[in-house]
C-alpha cells in the first residue's frame, strides 16, 4: 500500500505505524524496540536510524511562556546498522554526539530533529510509490497544525550513481521573545526564518540539522561518499561530525520586511530557491507552479556543489487560494495539499505569538 491515513495517541504509535507501512513497502526492520524508543530500518541506500523521547520546552502557543513536554523524534543516516541504543557510533553516522535520555538535555546535534511530536494526534499521512523507494510523513498535530518526516533514496533522475539517501523534518520550531515592540520580538515566527520548512531556511533548534544525506559513490573527488551529512555540519567540527561537506540550503534566512512576499527583503546570503518559493498561480492560469526539491552536497572546502538527485514525489508549493489537505490534479496525477506548519496570510505572519507557515506549503504525490 502506497497511501495510507492514521491516527494515534503517542510518539510511539506513530513509530509503530512507520514500522508497519515500512515493512509493507519492502524495507528491512533491523530493530524496533519500543522501551528503548529504537527503529531502525532500511532499504537499498537508505539506512536511517530513529530514536524518540520528551524533552521540556517553552511554548509560546498560548500567548506566554508555558513549559511543556515536547515529544520530539531523532535520525540519522547511517553506513551500516551496529548494535545497541547509541546509533551515532555507527559506522558513517551523521553525527558522532550522544543522545541523551534527560528532559533537559537534547543530545544527538547535528542528527534530524522532528519536533512537536508528543501527540495525540489528529492524523498521519503517510506516501510512497509502489516500489516503497522513499516515504513521506505528514503529521496533523492539532487542528491547524502539521509536521513533516521524509526519508529515502533520492530520484537519481537518469543519473548513473550507485544509489543515494536523505532524511527531512523540521529541525524543530524555535520562540524567541526580545524587547517588548522589538524586530526580534517575533523574528523566529516569521515564516521564512521558521525551521519547518524543507531546507529552505538555515535556522534549526540546537544546531539540528533539518536534512541529511548519504551517497555511495554519487560525489565526485574532493568530497566523502559513505558518510552521512546534513546541515549546520559547516558550522561544527570533525569531533562532533564524520565530515564538513554539508547539504545547501534551498533557501536562506532573511531579514524581515513586513510586505514580503511582495517586496524582497535583505539577505547576505541565497540559496537555490530564494525568491520563487513564495511564487502563487497567477489568476488566468490553470496550473499551480511546483517546485521540486534538488538535494546538493557542499564539499568541506566549500568549493565545490554536487547534486545527486532529488526527493521523489515531493514539491513545494505556494498555498494561497488553496486549502490543507487540498487535493489537485496535474494530467493523471494526484497531489496533496499540507502547509509546512500552519497556513496564515503573509501579513499575519508576525502577528501571531505562535509560530505559523505563511503560505508556504508542501505538495506530494499520493499513489493509492
Amino acid at each position: 500500500m502506497a497511501y495510507t491515513v492514521g491516527s494515534g495517541a503517542t510518539t510511539a504509535d506513530f513509530m509503530d505505524a512507520l514500522r508497519s507501512f515500512a515493512v509493507g513497502l519492502g524495507w528491512t526492520i533491523n530493530r524496533f524496540d519500543a522501551t528503548a524508543k529504537r527503529l531502525y530500518m532500511a532499504k537499498d541506500a537508505c539506512r536511517v536510524c530513529f530514536s524518540w523521547k520528551s524533552y521540556n520546552i517553552t511554548s509560546y502557543d498560548s500567548g506566554s511562556a508555558v513549559v511543556i513536554q515536547e515529544g520530539i523524534i531523532q535520525g540519522s543516516l547511517v553506513a551500516s546498522f551496529g548494535t545497541g541504543d547509541a546509533y551515532n557510533t555507527f559506522p558513517g553516522a551523521g553525527s558522532k554526539v550522544a543522545l541523551s535520555t534527560s528532559l533537559t538535555t537534547i543530545g544527538g546535534e547535528y542528527s534530524v530533529l522532528m519536533s512537536y511530536m508528543q501527540g495525540p494526534f489528529v492524523n498521519w499521512f503517510l506516501f510512497s510509490n509502489a516500489n516503497g523507494d522513499y516515504i513521506h510523513a505528514i503529521v496533523q498535530v492539532g487542528s491547524d497544525r502539521y509536521r513533516f518526516l521524509t526519508f529515502g533514496n533520492v530520484d537519481k533522475g537518469g543519473l548513473s550513481h550507485s544509489g543515494a539517501a536523505y532524511l527531512s523534518s523540521d529541525g524543530g520550531d524555535n520562540w524567541f521573545r526580545g524587547n517588548t515592540g522589538s524586530t526580534n520580538e517575533f523574528y523566529y515566527a516569521d515564516p521564512r526564518y521558521c525551521s519547518s520548512h524543507f531546507g529552505i531556511t538555515s535556522n534549526a533548534r540546537f544546531s539540528m540539522s533539518h536534512t541529511q544525506m548519504f551517497s555511495i559513490d554519487a560525489l565526485p573527488l574532493g568530497f566523502d561518499n559513505n558518510v552521512g551529512f546534513g546541515t549546520y555540519n559547516y558550522n561544527a567540527s570533525t569531533s562532533k561530525v564524520q565530515t564538513l561537506q554539508h547539504v545547501m540550503q534551498l533557501r536562506r534566512a532573511v531579514w524581515i520586511s513586513d510586505n514580503y512576499p511582495s517586496k524582497e527583503s535583505f539577505s547576505s546570503s541565497c540559496g537555490l530557491l530564494d525568491n520563487v518559493v513564495a511564487s502563487a498561480a497567477p489568476a488566468w492560469a490553470q496550473n499551480v507552479p511546483l517546485f521540486g526539491l534538488p538535494l546538493v552536497a557542499i564539499n568541506s572546502a566549500n568549493t565545490q556543489a554536487c547534486c545527486v538527485g532529488s526527493v521523489p514525489d515531493f514539491r513545494l508549493v505556494n498555498m494561497q487560494g488553496m486549502s490543507p489537505q487540498q487535493e489537485i490534479a496535474i494530467t493523471s496525477d494526484t497531489w496533496k495539499i499540507f502547509p509546512v506548519i500552519r497556513q496564515d496570510e503573509w501579513s499575519n505572519s508576525r502577528v501571531h505569538g505562535n509560530i505559523r507557515g505563511g503560505q508556504y506549503g508542501f505538495a506530494i504525490k499520493k499513489i493509492s
